[in-house]
């Protein structure tokens, strides 16, 4: 995207793609499982006096549920690995500073202003009309 002399693009906010959606809550829905069938193995280890089951039943539930709090963590986490992996889309959404330079009327007649906070703005590009 071509900006405006004196706006600096600090970076282009992106979103998970539909693929990326899909395989972040096919791993959730696993964890859940391994937390449910890890437990359900625990229980039965602890009734049938069994140490064999309730280690492994706690190590799968540990791991069921170290997975799902991990996954959670979109922002932190998952976003720059699915964006080194091209799993995401562009939402037409950027942040920027502006410098001295530059004409704010101008500026907001060529980009929706969305959010403003210490000195960045997120901003779109507006749709021209015919």
């Amino acid at each position: 995207m071509e900006l405006m002399n004196g706006v600096v693009l600090i970076k282009e906010i992106l979103s998970l793609s539909a693929t990326a959606w899909l395989v972040l809550n096919v791993i959730r829905s696993i964890a859940v499982v391994m937390s449910f069938g890890g437990n359900a193995i625990f229980i039965s280890g602890r009734y049938n006096f069994s140490k064999r089951k309730v280690k492994v039943g706690v190590i799968i539930t540990v791991i069921g549920w170290t997975i799902l709090l991990f996954f959670f963590s979109v922002k932190n986490f998952i976003m720059p690995v699915a964006e080194l992996l091209g799993f995401t889309e562009s939402t037409g959404k950027y942040e920027v500073i502006v410098t001295d330079e530059v004409d704010m009327g101008e500026f907001q007649e060529r980009y929706e202003i969305l959010d403003y906070e210490n000195g960045v703005y997120i901003i779109k590009l507006k749709e021209k009309s015919l």
